[in-house]
């Protein structure tokens, strides 16, 4: 897992998260600006169009258990919705816990096991 990190200036600060899968395709989970979650096909290790000016965004390695025994395949994917039926958030499910991302300022995880 990649963080897209951006900067206006100061520290860079995770704001989206790229998924890079085992065949080398990669999926990009960003808030749109209703803070619903945009879930589109990745770039990597181009920048989405959308990272503009280049220079204030840079992908960082993602701590996180992706990739680690028990977390390495995906047993199920599923949509958290708001309070209005939009798509607010995602939900992978992992053998060893699951992972759950969500829209809001930036995108933000957790995980569970």
């Amino acid at each position: 897992m990649k963080a897209l990190s951006y900067s206006d200036g100061g520290a860079f600060a995770p704001d989206s998260y790229l998924l890079v899968l085992a065949d080398g395709s990669s999926l990009l989970l960003t808030s749109d600006t209703d803070w619903t979650l945009r879930i589109e096909d990745g770039s990597w290790p181009r920048l989405p169009d959308w990272a503009q000016p280049p220079e204030s965004w840079r992908f960082e390695d993602a701590d996180g258990p992706l990739g680690t025994p028990g977390f390495d395949s995906v047993v199920g994917v599923s949509e958290i919705k708001n309070e209005v039926g939009e798509v607010a958030g995602l939900r992978v499910d992992f053998d060893g816990g699951a992972v759950e991302f969500k829209a809001g300022d930036s995108v933000t995880w957790r995980v569970f096991r």
